[in-house]
């Protein structure tokens, strides 16, 4: 689990089985999210010390200027990750790749990040998803539609039950997001024929 004082491995009992803080390889107590991919590295998401790998005894750091909130994995095993300040990034060894509204989202202020069945992103942030193909970029942004305005977030406030339905919390309410395999991308402008001077 991921706390503000450092992160725990327990078993059901409760019993602390691991443990790790600033004094003995975090960079900071201070902790928001744990995310296990499907190589079992462990991934933290910290306050203000960036995106911490850990994996064979070992831990690397990642955009150690960035608070990070929320991780997730995509279908080809690449790392994204949402930040405070610098909107949703991509782990691309070894470097990271950033994506803001200069690119394509609706808001860079995302209170978490969740993969759906068909391997698709959706990022949730304080205007409603904006649901990303991670392979093309494409994104389509879901708001009024889904019941969702501009609400209060609350950092990962969502889960995906056996339906594979995603649930969010809003103040008062909880807006369930039923994923679909066909959905119509924003559409992009593309120059394809320039002329110059008289037409």
């Amino acid at each position: 689990i991921s706390t503000l004082a450092g992160i725990q491995k327990i078993n059901f009992d409760g019993e602390v089985l691991e443990s790790f803080d600033s004094t003995n390889g975090l960079p900071t107590d201070y902790n928001y999210t744990i995310y296990n991919d499907n190589e079992n590295t462990i991934w933290i998401g910290s306050d203000g010390k960036g995106l911490v790998r850990y994996k064979n005894q070992k831990m690397n750091n990642y955009a150690k200027d960035s608070t990070i909130i929320s991780i997730t994995q995509d279908k080809k095993e690449q790392i994204w990750f949402t930040s405070m300040d610098k909107g949703l990034g991509k782990l691309d060894f070894p470097g990271i790749r950033w994506f803001t509204t200069e690119t394509g989202l609706t808001s860079t202020k995302i209170s978490g990040i969740r993969n759906d069945p068909f391997g698709r992103l959706l990022s949730i942030h304080e205007f409603g998803i904006d649901i990303i193909q991670p392979e093309t970029g494409e994104i389509i942004y879901q708001g009024n539609s889904l019941g969702l305005g501009k609400w209060k977030q609350n950092m990962n406030n969502f889960t995906r039950d056996d339906s594979e339905s995603v649930s969010i919390g809003i103040p008062g309410h909880i807006i369930q997001y039923h994923p679909e395999i066909n959905y119509h991308a924003k559409p992009r402008l593309v120059e394809n024929n320039i002329q110059c001077g008289e037409v």
